[in-house]
C-alpha cells in the first residue's frame, strides 16, 4: 500500500520536480492533451501484477507491463493500462 509506496519513491532520484501516483486498475485509451510535446511520461508499476498490459496505439506495441519504465510522450502517444 501507501508505506510501501512510499518507501519506492523516497529512495527515487530525478531530475524531475513532481511525481504523481495514479492508482487505478485500469486506464481507457487516453492521450494526456496538456502536456507539452516535448514532455516524457514515465510509467511504472510498483506492486507485483501479472496480467497488466499497456498499449501505446499509435505506435502499435502492446508490453507486458511488470518490472519495467517505459517512457514516452503522452500528448502525441494514445496509450491505456
Amino acid at each position: 500500500g501507501q508505506t510501501e509506496m512510499y518507501e519506492h519513491i523516497r529512495h527515487w532520484t530525478s531530475v524531475f520536480t513532481g511525481v504523481a501516483v495514479m492508482a487505478n486498475c485500469w486506464s481507457p485509451t487516453h492521450n494526456n492533451p496538456k502536456c507539452c510535446p516535448k514532455w516524457f511520461d514515465i510509467m511504472t508499476l510498483v506492486s507485483n501484477y501479472t496480467s497488466a498490459h499497456m498499449k501505446l496505439h499509435h505506435l502499435g506495441i502492446e508490453l507486458v507491463y511488470s518490472g519495467v519504465m517505459v517512457a514516452f510522450c503522452g500528448q502525441l502517444v494514445c496509450h491505456a493500462v
